[in-house]
């Protein structure tokens, strides 16, 4: 059981809008990348469940930040899961604070479960782990 590289370039793309959206305050496009149920935990800090509950993260971000700060996902790695409307996902992720001209802010390991509903991927359950202090 493997993924079709439409399947692959889907999940880029995925990606790619989480970090677009996240960064332009588009939170109904941003919690729309999530299943329902969807989940985003940052390990040691907060969990946030649900369509309710991610909808305030985009706020959050550009209140903190002024909106200057920048997400990168990289290093996306994509695994076939236990069936094939399921991907399992392992990445980098970068935030640059650009109120300090472009100074990193913070390093994830991303580790997500992803699942194709509609014909589209949607995150699951992402987990990042922050690295260092």
């Amino acid at each position: 059981m493997g993924l079709s590289v439409e399947d692959r370039l889907d999940i880029y793309d995925l990606f790619a809008r989480y970090c677009q959206y996240v960064d332009a305050g588009r939170a109904a496009e941003w919690v729309a990348l999530f299943t329902d149920d969807g989940c985003f935990d940052i390990v040691g800090q907060m969990t946030l469940r649900g369509a309710e509950q991610l909808a305030g993260m985009p706020a959050m971000l550009a209140e903190n930040s002024g909106g200057k700060w920048r997400h990168q996902i990289t290093d996306i790695m994509i695994d076939a899961g236990t069936s094939e409307d399921v991907a399992i996902i392992g990445a980098s992720g970068l935030v640059t604070d650009w109120n300090n001209g472009g100074r990193a802010l913070m390093f994830s390991n991303y580790d997500a479960t992803l699942r194709k509903t509609g014909g589209r991927w949607k995150i699951e359950k992402l987990t990042a782990t922050m690295m260092g202090g």
